[in-house]
């Protein structure tokens, strides 16, 4: 059963751009493992421009916002280098956390590099019965998002 579904778009001149103003964005977002494989890569912006949008994809598929949330940029990783037919996320902390709390035990990712732009979108599934799933300590998410941005709320399971 889908518990969660995010999906992000970013302009990897755009990302460059955050970059050069405030260094130290790289420390304050991604791990030391991200870093040390994304530098490693011919394109290192892009590479850090799509782990940035897969993190925003996850936080939308947690329901969440890092704004309002004890979830840390951090607690999501991807290590995989681009291109990969199968990129994977690893959610530590307060995510898996949370992941858990909404009966997700898998988590799969789409990532697409077109140009000046990437596109990532994450679902999480539960593979387990609703009836062995407890949501008790789960609330109605909720998350604000720019006029620009269209969205439906998460559920995490049906109404």
């Amino acid at each position: 059963m889908l518990v969660g579904i995010g999906i992000d778009l970013e302009q990897v001149g755009r990302f460059q751009r955050m970059l050069r103003r405030s260094p130290a964005l790289l420390g304050q977002v991604f791990s030391l493992d991200e870093q040390r494989v994304f530098n490693a890569q011919p394109d290192p912006v892009a590479h850090f421009a799509a782990a940035f949008a897969v993190k925003e994809a996850c936080f939308k598929a947690l329901g969440r916002s890092w704004l309002e949330s004890s979830l840390f940029w951090t607690d999501i990783e991807l290590l995989s280098p681009l291109p990969s037919e199968c990129p994977n996320v690893q959610l530590r902390g307060a995510a898996s956390d949370r992941c858990r709390a909404l009966g997700g035990d898998v988590v799969k990712v789409g990532l697409s590099v077109r140009g000046p732009f990437v596109i990532a979108s994450i679902l999480i599934f539960s593979m387990s019965p609703p009836h062995a799933r407890d949501t008790s300590s789960l609330q109605e998410p909720h998350l604000e998002l720019p006029d620009r941005t269209l969205s439906s709320p998460v559920h995490a399971h049906p109404p």
